[in-house]
């Protein structure tokens, strides 16, 4: 079914309205102004969504997103996954500072195979396993809190995280806040095609091409319209929102009732109003936290190490300079670190030559290019998990006895 739309089933067949659309509407106002809106509008859409009575929990992380919901949210106990980054250290010590419970969630690296086993049978083909972290800590957040609170999206809505943007050096992610125009289906394509999966990009090039037609309106991607190649880049993946590509929504749900308030509909259409300069150059999130409650914004940042408060030209520069002082930190990192993944995938071979698309031997190459210091975290997360998840060697053929894990993996 079309998204945002009402669809009536009847005689004369199938037919859908749409009664809601992005549209991008930028609107000629000082980013201050902007923040001032988005602090009245969080306020109100927290508030609707914080029922009286229930115990709330907030994961928090070394940001700003979820640490703007430590100033206004009324939550009675706070969450940091414990994985040996700084990001649970800066947690901490911002529910300390924010004077509420502070509970530290196992989630280290030796957990990561436990953890992909605990995610197959709720995985529905989006995300990586290490994305569902609360699914290996379900029944402890079930006793303690009654519903979940997230900052997810923030960065989405009103940071430009989802903006396409120049990569003026090639195989450096030197982060440059200018907005890559896309403005056919020929610089859609181009801009997607480098995010293709290694060992099954022909493929995923044809599948994508495929997929993104041009209509008399606009085109389609998948099905769902859109009024211009542009508009698709812009919201694509967040409209539908089934879209996005992460797996902590789905696993929140799955252990608790999750509410977002940064999908509130009243910061949505302010996110519209947010010219895409303004989300790539400013963070609006920050500047809310920095206004509501300066004391937390002064705490850094644990990616850039420097204080939420600083501008963001700022982070970007200290994002760079903690990359190159501590390559052993992030999701990467702790992949390269996982002995089982090369016996592994050696094991389930089977079914990943039975897989249509995916090349075995690229598959192995892969690997060994992220061991050896490569950047292939999503692309062999992602496939872990679909190897993981029962349905494959089911859809596969190769059945769930036929493969199994060496032993000590």
């Amino acid at each position: 079914l079309p998204p945002a739309s009402v669809t009536t089933i009847g005689p004369e067949g199938v037919e859908s309205r749409r009664y809601r659309e992005p549209t991008y509407r930028p609107a000629d106002r000082p980013i201050g102004a902007f923040v001032d809106r988005f602090v009245e509008r969080f306020r109100a859409a927290l508030a609707d969504r914080l029922r009286p009575g229930r115990d709330h929990g907030l994961l928090l992380s070394g940001g700003s997103d979820s640490r703007l919901l430590t100033a206004l949210g009324r939550v009675e106990r706070v969450y940091g996954f414990d994985d040996g980054s700084r990001e649970v250290a800066v947690a901490s010590r911002v529910a300390a500072r924010a004077g509420l419970r502070f509970a530290r969630l196992p989630a280290g690296s030796d957990r990561y195979r436990t953890l992909l086993s605990d995610i197959a049978p709720h995985a529905n083909f989006v995300g990586w396993f290490n994305e569902g972290r609360t699914l290996g800590v379900a029944d402890r957040l079930r006793e303690e809190v009654d519903a979940l609170v997230s900052g997810l999206y923030a960065d989405v809505l009103f940071k430009g995280w989802a903006t396409p943007t120049h990569r003026p050096f090639p195989g450096l992610s030197i982060p440059v806040p200018i907005e890559r125009r896309v403005e056919n289906r020929e610089a859609y394509l181009d801009w997607q095609t480098p995010r293709s999966v290694p060992f099954a990009e022909p493929v995923l090039s044809r599948t994508l091409a495929g997929e993104v037609v041009p209509t008399g309106e606009g085109v389609e991607d998948h099905g769902v319209a859109y009024p211009s190649a542009s508009a698709l880049a812009r919201f694509g993946f967040w409209f539908p929102l089934t879209n996005e590509t992460s797996f902590d929504r789905y696993a929140d749900e799955q252990v608790l009732p999750t509410v977002y308030p940064f999908l509130d509909r009243r910061l949505v259409d302010l996110s519209l109003e947010l010219p895409r300069s303004h989300g790539l150059r400013y963070d609006v999130v920050g500047r809310a936290l920095s206004r509501l409650a300066p004391d937390l914004a002064a705490i850094p940042h644990d990616r850039t190490g420097i204080a939420v408060s600083r501008p963001r030209w700022l982070h970007r520069l200290g994002a760079v300079g903690s990359a190159l002082r501590s390559p052993g930190d992030g999701n990467a990192a702790r992949l390269r670190g996982q002995e089982w993944v090369g016996p592994y995938l050696r094991a389930n071979e089977a079914t990943i030559r039975a897989l249509p698309g995916i090349d075995y031997g690229r598959v192995l190459e892969t690997h060994r290019e992220h061991a050896a210091g490569g950047a292939h975290t999503g692309a062999l997360c992602g496939l872990l998990t679909l190897l993981e998840m029962p349905m494959t060697r089911t859809v596969a053929g190769t059945g769930p006895d036929t493969e199994t894990t060496p032993k000590g993996v």
